[in-house]
């Protein structure tokens, strides 16, 4: 049975009128009609219902809207309830000695700021404490070199019986033995290193796809050949005599000849094409020069200032290298396009001069400068600010550094920056109380000498700042002076030098060298130059400073200021230092609140920075428009539901009806159906009385009112609207943002909560601005949360809200489940009633049957007498 339908109320197939020739099921039909009239009537008042709820649930909406926009922490911009609102201020920070706008400082303004000017000298930043590895950390900033040895395809992991190979490093050699199964290629690597005894630390093997590699560790030009003992060089798919050395059937056109492959330099990848016979080593390396030169290009008029690759041979070896010059940094190569030609050229597709950070540390053991080692568990462990940490050699750099820097209890970021090749650690506070420890524990990556280059030494460090130019380096004469735990000592260059390197262990010979009686001896610093940039390292003392020499100066070459210092924790923290209004201020961070301004800092600088602040008029006006406007479609549309005329001559459509009519005469139907519903409806009518007075009674300790600042109520016909006068209230913004505030967001002493008192209602409600007056009444409303009587909003109690637990729990609800109980039962009624009338029909149907059936006889008897 249909709840808006009741026709036909009985679906049984039936065959009616043979006997009688009547049209049984329109008569049960008609009869029908004046019974349903009482069923129709109540599925009217149902649809009825229907369609108030959903008015209520409009202006529920209506009131959600209104909160949505003026009263949420979402848009705290526009949110009536926050004080911020009303003083906006206008914030220009300019450089006083220029008159153009400041890089040093920004600034805004919160409620508590006044109009006026400040004055602010920035002189230091807040800094986190820093470490960073001493040098390159893979030890190749620069170059890339033949050194790996991979197998041509999977190993053979199955030795029925015992084969052997030997590994050689420059004529140290180990031979390896094979025997049994091995589970998988890794497992074989692994087996393989550990008969590495003479060259145990100089060779490191690891598995990829299951191809076995071998790779020279640390900073090396040796060559490393692996050959044929009894088979098991061929498992391995090894040729007898592999080496990183390039051959001479590999100079040949049948070896490289007519072969690419692909260098990406800094994120740019360039193929690089090989044509003819090299003939030799030297021949090599002047056509890869050349074929790398058209590749990225080089000016013919000045190849050693454009050169960004540079190729040679190392050093006693046939043993290729790839250099990056002139400002070039990370370098990867990969497959050529066609003809692959690094096999021959003795390099893996994928090497590069950087560290590959989704590679395990195992892995990567070979890359660092400093070969990285591991506990007899094969884990690293150190502790980082009293946090301890272990990681197993299976584990990728990229997943130890995550580890680390998601730590709360490390407080610190550790990054491998494969511009500079090096790790850096920087503490995630800011200021003096933010340094950093770092201890090792087993293995060597935190170790002095270890693989990160970081260390606790590492702390105790004083840095230039910025790269050395070539005028730099003529320092011969100059001179510098250094202190360490109290002893002072000053230093003369002897000369001039060509690269900042030089120039470093010149200055390192100098402070280490033994001067007699206090002198501080052989260690105690290290001196690097990395990209040009000094970094002097404490090895043995507490604290170091650097001083201005007592004549001809060099600290300013140096790219160091008299006063550069360590503390025993090397790149220290630093609080922000600044002259606030005259007043000397230090901060522990470069953002800081003072009268209401919050100052963010962007740089030093020994000019005053001016920062001024104004009303800004326009967005307070702008915001208070705003919602007036909103308060006014509210209740315009809120009186319009309840003034609006109900037309009794248009009741809901019956199902008959609707089957008789067009879609679009059905609409126009139904909206003056639905038309003034609401009329008059005494819940409606409390909410705009409500929301009429809060804006007008007085609020207690505030002597403003709307129409003081300009708003005022319109014409009788208006029914509450407010009509701003807007230069009025633009003053008010101007002159008295204050008293603007108070009128709206003045808070009450009795805070907002779901048990509040009437006593404690009464005493909030006078005490508390415009606002919040009418976010009361909005939310006494359309609240969803339940007060201690069980009880939501007053419109949710009424007809609920659609994603809402009250959207089947509320009073219409119930109305309309009432009719939809009693639509059934009388609907059950009228299908008996139905069946009553086709039960007579049927009988009239029999009976007619009955006496056609005896006509019929009587007329055959008398026939056949006849």
């Amino acid at each position: 049975m249909a709840i808006n339908g009741v026709s036909p109320y009985n679906s049984k197939f039936r065959l009616s009128g043979l006997a009688t020739g009547l049209d049984t099921d329109q008569m049960v039909a008609d009869l029908m009609k004046v019974e349903r009239v009482p069923l129709d009537k109540l599925l009217q008042k149902r649809q009825l219902a229907e369609w108030k709820r959903d008015s209520y649930r409009e202006v529920t909406n209506l009131l959600r809207g209104l909160k949505d926009e003026y009263f949420s922490n979402l848009k705290m911009s526009a949110n009536m309830l926050s004080k911020s609102m009303y003083k906006k201020f206008s914030v220009n920070s300019v450089n006083s000695a220029t008159g153009t706008a400041s890089a040093v400082v920004s600034a805004t303004a919160g409620t508590e700021a006044v109009l006026g000017s400040h004055t602010i000298t920035v002189n230091q930043l807040a800094t986190a404490a820093y470490t960073e590895s001493d040098t390159s950390t893979s030890g190749v900033t620069a170059d890339l070199r033949a050194r790996n040895l991979t197998g041509s395809s999977s190993a053979v992991l199955k030795y029925d019986a015992a084969k052997t190979f030997d590994v050689s490093v420059d004529g140290v050699t180990d031979t390896i033995t094979l025997t049994g199964t091995y589970s998988d290629a890794d497992a074989l690597a692994k087996a393989i290193e550990t008969q590495l005894v003479n060259l145990n630390g100089k060779v490191a093997l690891s598995q990829s796809g299951g191809l076995i590699e071998f790779t020279l560790m640390g900073e090396t030009n040796k060559v490393i050949q692996l050959n044929e003992g009894t088979g098991a060089l061929a498992d391995l798919k090894f040729s007898n005599g592999q080496s990183n050395q390039v051959t001479q059937f590999d100079f040949t056109a049948g070896g490289i000849g007519s072969k690419d492959f692909q260098i990406t330099l800094d994120g740019v990848t360039k193929t690089v094409t090989l044509n003819g016979n090299y003939g030799n080593m030297a021949g090599l390396v002047t056509g890869l020069q050349s074929a790398i030169d058209t590749a990225f290009g080089v000016d013919p008029n000045n190849v050693a200032a454009t050169r960004r690759i540079v190729v040679s041979q190392m050093a006693g070896a046939d043993i290729l290298k790839f250099d990056t010059a002139n400002g070039a940094s990370k370098m990867t190569l990969s497959s050529g396009l066609t003809s692959n030609a690094l096999p021959f050229l003795k390099f893996n597709p994928g090497e590069s001069n950087r560290l590959n950070s989704a590679e395990t540390l195992r892995d990567l053991r070979g890359s660092f400068g400093n070969v990285l080692t591991f506990n007899a568990s094969n884990q690293v462990t150190f502790t980082i600010n009293s946090k301890q940490f272990a990681f197993d050699s299976n584990t990728t750099l990229s997943s130890m550094m995550n580890q680390i820097n998601s730590d709360p209890d490390a407080g610190i970021t550790i990054q491998y920056d494969d511009v500079s090749d090096q790790f850096k650690i920087t503490s995630d506070q800011l200021g003096e109380g933010s340094n950093l420890s770092i201890v090792n524990g087993d293995g060597n990556f935190f170790a002095v000498g270890g693989a990160s280059k970081i260390d606790t030494n590492s702390m105790k460090i004083v840095k230039g700042s910025g790269p050395l130019a070539a005028a730099d380096l003529n320092v011969n004469t100059m001179k510098f002076k250094v202190t360490i735990d109290g002893v002072e000592k000053e230093f003369t260059f002897g000369s001039n030098y060509a690269t900042a390197g030089n120039l470093a262990s010149a200055m390192q010979n100098l402070i280490n060298a033994d001067v007699g009686s206090g002198g501080f001896g052989a260690g105690t610093v290290s001196v690097s130059a990395l990209n040009g940039v000094l970094k002097i390292r404490l090895n043995n003392g507490s604290n170091m400073t650097l001083s201005s020499g007592s004549a001809n100066d060099a600290l300013g070459n140096l790219k160091f200021v008299s006063g550069d210092t360590t503390t025993g924790q090397g790149h220290n923290g630093r609080n922000a230092k600044v002259i606030l209004d005259g007043q000397s201020l230090v901060r522990s961070s470069n953002s800081f609140t003072a009268n209401g301004v919050t100052y963010t800092l962007l740089g030093t600088s020994s000019s005053e920075q001016k920062i001024t602040l104004t009303n800004d008029v326009n967005a307070v006006f702008d915001n208070i428009k705003g919602f007036i406007d909103k308060y006014n479609e509210v209740i315009s549309k809120i009186n319009g539901e309840l003034s609006e005329e109900h037309n009794r001559d248009y009741q809901p459509l019956t199902e008959e009806q609707k089957a008789s009519m067009k879609e679009e005469d059905i609409e126009r139907w139904e909206e003056k159906a639905k038309s003034g519903l609401l009329r008059g409806d005494s819940l409606l009518q409390g909410i705009v009385y409500k929301m009429r007075s809060v804006m007008f009674d007085g609020i207690s300790g505030v002597n403003a009112s709307l129409s003081s600042i300009g708003i005022s109520t319109g014409s009788y016909e208006d029914k509450g609207k407010l009509i701003i006068n807007e230069s009025k209230l633009r003053n008010a913004i101007q002159n008295d943002p204050d008293a603007v505030m108070n009128l709206f967001a003045k808070e009450s002493s009795i805070r907002s909560n779901l048990n509040i008192t009437q006593d404690q209602r009464s005493t909030r409600y006078k005490e508390e601005g415009l606002a919040f007056r009418l976010f009361d009444v909005v939310e006494d409303n359309i609240r969803t949360f339940r007060d201690s009587n069980g009880h939501k909003g007053t419109l949710l109690e009424k007809a609920g809200m659609t994603g809402d637990a009250s959207e089947f729990d509320n009073a219409m609800y119930d109305q309309i489940d009432d009719y939809d109980e009693r639509i059934s039962a009388l609907s059950m009624k009228l299908i008996d009633k139905e069946n009553k009338y086709y039960i007579k029909f049927a009988s009239l149907e029999k009976m007619i049957s009955q006496m056609n059936a005896q006509s019929n006889w009587m007329s055959s008897q008398l026939g056949s007498g006849s």
